[in-house]
This record gives C-alpha cells, structure tokens and sequence, in this order.
C-alpha cells in the first residue's frame, strides 16, 4: 500500500533520474512501460552513419539551404509555383536522433530514429515521397501485419514448409544511398511526375 512517504520518495528519484545527463528515460519500442538507458552514444560512435562536426550550426544550416535552393532553381521553369516556393530550404533546424529500446531483445537494443522534422530537405523530402511510395507497393509487400495474418490464412502448405524472419538491424541507416537513387530514378515515370506538379 503506498504511503505519503512512499510517493514522495518516488518523486525525488525521478527528479535525480531527470537530472541526470547521462542517462535518458524512454518508452520502449514494443509494448508499454519505460527504459532507462545511456547507450546513444554507442550509435553516434558510428563513424560510418555519423560524423561530428565542429562548425558554427547556424551558418551550417545556412550553407546547407543556400546548397539545397540552388540545386533546386534549374528547375524553377520546370515545376509550378506553388510547388516550388514549398520545397525551397528557409528558417530550417538540425535533425533530432533518439532511439526506442527493444526490450524484447538480449541486451536491449536500440531502434535508431532520426527526426527530419523542419530540417533543410525536409519540405523536399515529404514532397519526394508522394512520387516514390507508390514504387515500394508490389506482390511482394503487404500493409501491416493484419493483412499479412489474412495473407498466410489463405495459403495451403505442409508440413515441410519453412518460415523464416529476418530482422534487418537499423534498417534506414543501412540503405545503400546510391543503388536506392538509381532504382527510383530509373522507375519513375513521366506521367508520375506530371501529377504531383512538375510539367
């Protein structure tokens, strides 16, 4: 049975948990509850996802607007108004990475996220994937894992069927940048383009 006591105890050590730098309090990737952990850093020592710069972020994220706005005015003549002036850089942030433990897993590991929200790219960004989600829909896919309960539902197999699931680890940060650009260049269509505002 808790007590006055009991609560106040409680609040000052998630006081001292909140105060501590070192340490971050997160939900968990699955399921419900909370995870205490300080292993960020083990992610960001990833010199092949990440690297640390040493510049002013302001006149960095200026640089990077400014980089992002003249690649964009070739092609000012070639799309809409509308749709131009949304995708150019301005007043943009930095990108935020937090991680969501699995706690499913041994040694509880972390699924790296990276929020884009209001960076240079991220107006282009949400504008690309009108044109390229349509590519990454085919026999092979399925929505959720509603539909794919009902999919297997329908199959007929024996006993000497095998399932087998693959956990890929840190998906995003693993694509392969120039392979995917090439793919989505070579498969997407005119007449795609034209809908979603370029002439």
């Amino acid at each position: 049975m808790y007590s006055p006591d009991h609560t106040k105890q409680y609040a000052n050590v998630l006081q001292n948990l909140k105060d501590d730098d070192s340490i971050v309090i997160a939900r968990p990737d699955k399921g419900k509850g909370i995870v205490i952990l300080n292993k960020i850093s083990n992610i960001l020592a990833d010199s092949s996802k990440f690297k640390l710069l040493n510049v002013d972020l302001s006149s960095h994220l200026h640089k990077l607007e400014d980089k992002l706005n003249r690649l964009l005015r070739p092609i000012k003549e070639t799309i809409n108004e509308a749709t131009y002036n949304s995708i150019l850089a301005s007043g943009s942030r930095p990108g935020c990475l937090y991680g969501l433990p699995k706690v499913h897993k041994t040694g509880t590991p972390l699924r790296p996220i990276v929020s884009s929200i209001n960076t240079f790219n991220y107006n282009l960004a949400k504008f690309l994937v009108k044109i390229i989600e349509p590519l990454t829909t085919n026999e092979y896919t399925t929505a959720n894992s509603l539909e794919f309960v009902n999919e297997i539902k329908q199959l007929n197999i024996d006993d000497s069927t095998i399932t087998a699931s693959f956990d890929v680890e840190s998906l995003f940060t693993n694509v392969p940048l120039s392979e995917t650009t090439q793919i989505i260049t070579d498969t997407t269509s005119d007449k795609s383009l034209l809908h979603f505002g370029l002439n």
